[in-house]
């Protein structure tokens, strides 16, 4: 909660910001702690705990979607795969249509609204999301469109457009830059999404075991272009092998199709935000020093998240005179100062920090 809820590095270690990935992973942790708290009876660190996640996920269109999408005319808003960070902590750099990511491995750069990344069917598969919910599934028309390549033994998907680290198209080994290929583990992802869609994933685990070799071992990466030198269309592409990571969602899928549904599924999460979503409506946003809250509605509850005990000094933008306030304690290192509702324009020092932080009031 202190760090949080851009990241420093996402799920291709390549890129910070704002990651569906990343953000359902956050979300999944956070929700399971308040479940864990509300049943050892502490009811204030639950509420806590569920207002950050509800303020995250009541986030997540603004932090990680693109309205003004240009892949399809017809699907404008859509998950996107990153969102830089701002310098300053204070929330995305800006649109994904009007900001740029470098892609790794020679990739180039490219408008954040233009790269596409599954990452966000772990919200739909951890119980954040509904799998039929029409941000998911016009995303993945996107996702089958741009990254989908079928083979004989079922379908794969790459990681990303611009996707550098694999082989050259001429056979040779990567070098820094190349084509990056299909991952058998992202046809598992898609079998976790059609199972929480309600349809049997077995296609898609069939489609990974005819991506191993001869020994079993599910490899990193398959070759999605036609022949070249070594590189078989289809076939292992000279990346890792065995993936465990590959193998682990393979393994989770078999058990999670013999459950019924997604094994990672929250379930106090599934029942708040898909089949009772009014009462995942957040009460508060959220402030701490790695991501500076620069505005809020009139009549917002605003919460710091501080990393000890420390004295607010506070005042409103038309006064001269510092209040003070101290934090609370929360939960092992973590501190709170909230305003209950925020009326008009203040700013505040935390300690002795002559650094001011303003909160504006739309």
């Amino acid at each position: 909660m202190l760090h949080g809820p851009s990241t420093g590095q996402e799920r291709w270690e390549e890129n910070g910001g704002y990651s569906p990935s990343t953000l359902a992973a956050v979300l999944a942790a956070v929700s399971s702690a308040a479940a864990f708290a509300a049943d050892r009876g502490e009811t204030a660190i639950q509420s806590l705990l569920l207002s950050y996640a509800d303020w995250i996920h009541e986030s997540l269109e603004t932090w990680t979607c693109t309205r003004s999408g240009t892949l399809d005319p017809e699907i404008p808003r859509h998950f996107v795969r990153i969102v830089p960070a701002a310098s300053d902590a204070s929330g995305p750099a800006g649109a994904p249509e009007d900001i740029t990511i470098r892609i790794g491995n020679g990739g180039g750069e490219h408008r954040a609204s233009d790269i596409l990344d599954a990452g966000f069917l772990d919200l739909a598969r951890y119980g954040f999301l509904a799998a039929d919910d029409p941000l998911v599934t016009d995303t993945l028309k996107l996702i089958d469109r741009e990254l989908k390549v079928d083979f004989d033994g079922g379908p794969c998907w790459r990681r990303y457009q611009f996707d550098g680290y694999g082989p050259h198209t001429d056979g040779s080994a990567f070098d820094g830059t190349g084509y990056g290929g299909c991952w058998p583990l992202l046809t598992g992802e898609r079998g976790h999404h059609e199972l929480a869609a309600g349809r049997d994933p077995l296609p898609f685990l069939l489609a990974m075991e005819n991506f191993a070799n001869d020994g079993g071992m599910i490899p990193e990466q398959i070759w999605p272009l036609d022949d070249s030198g070594p590189l078989k269309k289809g076939e292992p592409s000279g990346s890792a092998m065995p993936l465990c990571w590959a193998h682990a969602e393979y393994v989770t899928l078999v058990h999670s199709r013999h459950a019924g549904h997604p094994l990672d599924r929250v379930p106090e999460a599934f029942r708040r935000y898909v089949e009772h979503p009014e009462e995942g409506k957040p009460d508060s946003v959220f402030w701490s020093l790695a991501h500076r809250t620069r505005e809020v509605s009139r009549g917002d509850r605003l919460t710091l998240l501080l990393d000890g005990n420390e004295v607010v000094r506070w005042r409103n933008s038309d006064s001269e005179d510092w209040q003070e306030m101290e934090s609370s304690p929360a939960f092992e290192n973590l501190h709170t100062a909230t305003w209950e509702a925020v009326d008009s324009p203040l700013e505040f020092r935390l300690g002795d920090d002559p650094a001011v932080h303003h909160i504006d009031v739309r």
